[in-house]
């Protein structure tokens, strides 16, 4: 590793350890092990890389994984395959993660991404700029209007609440409007997070929708700000591994005359349930 890197990672990191983490599911087990060599390739490597997974779906545990994952379970020592007992869906990697490395830095990515080898090294690179923030490569800025109520994502959208939320790159401050999205990879230091995130009761309580928001309040509820590591580049899936995604899901729940979700309406259920962030997030504006 490049000497300016190691004292990059010192910096930030110091004595703890650097974390990467993320779940899967079975239809896509087979191209897992593609963001995990492209972690184990980056500029400033992981201590650890951690893939958690759910017994219910992985019965026979590393029986049922990839060959390429158990090749990289043999030559890889950072990496391993931790199975966890209930199935928490997308928020399983990083609630898993915080309960495990508690006092670690931990970086948490998708499972279907071709990680750009410069990753790690962005997010640390304004770690170091803003010690204790949330950082996140893909980041929006939440919009309120002048009622104070949020604005929505694209403009005319039907999706009120995340219309006119802008895509921001280097060069801005910490704020708790910053709201990351976890395709882009995102830093999470050590006690960034509302001790409720790895509640198991209130997990159930409450049953969120969307990992990206429920990560975005409980950063909040924390009183941690986030800060965009630099501009998104654009998205680079893994090849097939689009075939199952979340918004088939709702696209064909909505065909089938199911109620699809629609991510304002989670925003919205999650803000009145947590009306503590939402007063934060008016208070900032």
């Amino acid at each position: 590793m490049d000497k300016n890197l190691i004292e990059l990672k010192q910096k930030v990191v110091g004595d703890r350890k650097l974390v990467v983490t993320f779940t899967s599911f079975p239809a896509r087990i087979g191209t897992v092990h593609i963001p995990v060599e492209r972690m184990l390739k980056n500029s400033i490597a992981p201590d650890k890389i951690v893939l958690y997974l759910a017994k219910t779906q992985f019965q026979n545990e590393l029986e049922d994984v990839s060959e390429e994952l158990r090749g990289l379970l043999e030559s890889e020592p950072k990496f391993e395959i931790r199975f966890v007992e209930k199935d928490r869906k997308q928020f399983k990697g990083l609630m898993s993660a915080v309960r495990d490395f508690p006092d670690d830095y931990i970086v948490n990515i998708d499972d279907d991404m071709r990680y750009r080898y410069d990753t790690i090294s962005a997010l640390l690179s304004r770690a170091a700029k803003h010690p204790g923030c949330i950082i996140g490569n893909y980041v929006r800025l939440m919009r309120l209007d002048k009622r104070g109520e949020i604005m929505g994502y694209f403009k005319g959208s039907t999706n009120k609440f995340f219309s006119n939320w802008f895509i921001k790159g280097k060069g801005f401050q910490p704020q708790f409007r910053y709201y990351t999205i976890q395709t882009g990879g995102a830093l999470y230091p050590p006690n960034s997070l509302h001790k409720d995130f790895i509640d198991e009761a209130v997990f159930e309580e409450f049953n969120p929708q969307s990992g990206d928001i429920y990560f975005w309040i409980m950063a909040i509820r924390a009183g941690t700000k986030t800060v965009p590591a630099r501009i998104w580049k654009r998205h680079r899936y893994v090849r097939g591994s689009q075939k199952v995604n979340l918004r088939k899901i709702n696209n064909a729940r909505q065909k089938n005359g199911t109620r699809g979700i629609k991510k304002d309406e989670i925003l919205k259920t999650n803000l009145e349930h947590f009306s503590d962030a939402y007063a934060v997030l008016r208070e900032e504006s």
